[in-house]
């Protein structure tokens, strides 16, 4: 084995999720995720990458840098991650990053009460009938979401994350000069976002009782997840993305990948946008309502609202479409109000961008 490979090994030694799903017992919201002064959100995407930065400063967030760089089709991803590193003066410095798509499993599943330690234990020999992956190949951890249901039962999430894509995330930061902190889950990071945008003390709380739906829109996929009192009780992750309507959108005009990309951003040309990907967005709507109608025949409970991020996120019209099509309010997700910028920073440009961060905004909070 090669000393790059054995680094890998030691890393993955190193790697415990219950660090990263530490999260679920800071829900709902009651203090600052993150103990350290400064705290490195970077969120890779397919197509993007976005960085946001936080500074604590006593009990208040202070948001410092975001920005992004777009990652082109065919593009190398490494290439791009190390020029970006570079440009924004990140080497040497300790990162947040999550992962997302089919490597990465999570499942909602009931147990007799116990304390942790006891689940930990007893999840070693029961995961093998939750997770579609043989257990040598994975990375397990679980966590208890709520400890008595109206069953007498608790709620337990178990997570499941493939070691190869892990191995492959800490190469691309090791190449760039990085240092990962903690490797977290997209799902997980629209929560830990959510829950401090809209904790009780913000502008816009969240209602007691309220069942909310958060989606965040991205480029292979949408990260779904559904909260009630800021737990998390289901989580998904819809292939259905960005990069579906970029493809409908080159195929429809007869040009290239690229040039799609600048169609889809130019206001001009929503209108005929919209036009070309609503069966997309239908499409999308038909998957969340396959999910919501489960939550809701599970827990005899209806959904209140749903909150949407990603870049499309920013088009009224989608959000109409959606709210349409499943007979919910939806709204875009407004993380601004709740924190405070630096004075240099661009509050236009903020404004305008800021459904796009999500993610990694939930990164910088841990």
């Amino acid at each position: 084995m090669s000393v790059h490979g054995m680094r890998f090994n030691k890393m993955l030694e190193n790697i415990k999720l219950d660090k990263y799903l530490s999260i679920l017992k800071s829900i709902p919201f009651q203090k600052p995720f993150f103990k350290q002064k400064i705290s490195i959100g970077l969120d890779i995407g397919s197509s993007n990458i976005k960085l946001i930065v936080l500074e604590k400063k006593q009990n208040e967030m202070i948001l410092k840098k975001f920005c992004h760089a777009a990652i082109p089709q065919g593009a190398d991803a490494a290439t791009l991650l190390d020029s970006f590193v570079k440009s924004e003066g990140l080497a040497g410095s300790c990162v947040n990053v999550s992962l997302a798509g089919p490597a990465v499993v999570m499942r909602y599943i009931s147990f007799p009460p116990m304390t942790l330690q006891q689940l930990k234990s007893t999840m070693q020999f029961e995961a093998k009938e939750y997770i579609p992956f043989p257990l040598e190949e994975v990375i397990l951890d679980c966590s208890i979401l709520k400890e008595k249901m109206q069953d007498g039962k608790m709620l337990v999430l178990l997570v499941a994350v493939k070691k190869s894509v892990i191995q492959e995330r800490l190469g691309l930061l090791e190449k760039a000069g990085l240092t990962p902190r903690i490797i977290d889950v997209d799902c997980l990071c629209l929560v830990n976002a959510f829950n401090y945008s809209y904790r009780p003390s913000a502008k816009q709380p969240q209602e007691k009782g309220e069942i909310i739906s958060l989606l965040n829109i991205g480029a292979q996929f949408t990260n779904m997840v559904i909260i009630q009192d800021g737990i998390l009780e289901f989580s998904r992750d819809i292939a259905v993305g960005g990069s579906d309507i970029t493809k409908k959108i080159s195929e429809t005009k007869g040009v290239d990948y690229n040039q799609a990309e600048l169609i889809q951003a130019d206001p001009q040309k929503s209108e005929e946008v919209i036009s070309i990907i609503e069966p997309i967005i239908n499409n999308l709507s038909y998957e969340i309502r396959l999910s919501i109608d489960y939550y809701e025949n599970q827990n005899g409970l209806t959904m209140d609202r749903i909150f949407i991020s990603g870049g499309l996120s920013n088009s009224a019209r989608i959000s109409k479409i959606l709210s349409d099509s499943l007979g919910i309010a939806v709204s875009s997700f407004d993380f601004i109000s709740a924190i405070k910028a630096d004075a240099f920073l661009n509050p236009e440009e903020l404004k305008k961008k800021q459904n796009s961060f999500a993610i990694a905004l939930g990164l910088a909070l841990r």
